[in-house]
């Protein structure tokens, strides 16, 4: 059933209305129809905007141009467009911290193996560079007590249990159709 958008329709839309008050003045602003007024009394002010409604859908209608009107979003839809862009950017932002912590936990095991790699480069400076700096991490990583080692060990795996959640949900992103 498809519902005929008539002045009446258009009248009945609820727009925001930004309300300024300066010195005395009332100023009443409707930014998606850029329609403003100004009057002493608020109350005037919001008869005299519903009126410039009126009549600019009137003209609109009118000129038979209806489809540049731009109607207002439900207020339910913009409530729960924010709260899930809230949520999803609060969720990748963990995810980044849990990503960029275990990248950072990871990186004596990395350069190690890279410096155990890296005998096939010409390059006698980067060699000694990159051999220097794994020596002195797995140094560290020998030297470090067994507490210490079973405490990384510990946050290691706490932070893939973390992010295994996440990780499910944007694996939903990627699945194809068929599958």
């Amino acid at each position: 059933m498809n519902k005929q958008k008539d002045l009446t329709y258009y009248k009945k839309l609820n727009y925001d209305i930004i309300l300024k008050k300066i010195n005395d003045d009332y100023y009443l602003f409707i930014p998606e129809l850029s329609l403003i007024v100004e009057e002493k009394s608020l109350n005037e002010a919001y008869e005299k905007l519903e009126k410039e409604k009126e009549k600019f859908f009137k003209k609109v209608i009118e000129l038979n141009a209806i489809d540049t009107v731009r109607e207002p979003a439900p207020v339910m839809f913009r409530k729960k467009l924010f709260t899930d862009l809230a949520i999803f950017f609060t969720k990748t932002l963990i995810i980044i911290s849990i990503c960029s912590a275990a990248f950072i936990g990871t990186l004596p095991f990395v350069n190690a193996f890279v410096a155990n790699r890296i005998s096939g480069i010409p390059g006698d400076a980067i060699k000694g560079l990159v051999t220097n700096l794994s020596y002195r991490l797995n140094y560290k990583l020998n030297n470090m007590t067994r507490e210490d080692r079973e405490r990384m060990k510990l946050e290691l795996r706490k932070t893939i249990k973390e992010i295994k959640p996440f990780v499910d949900e944007i694996k939903v992103l990627f699945k194809d159709e068929a599958t």
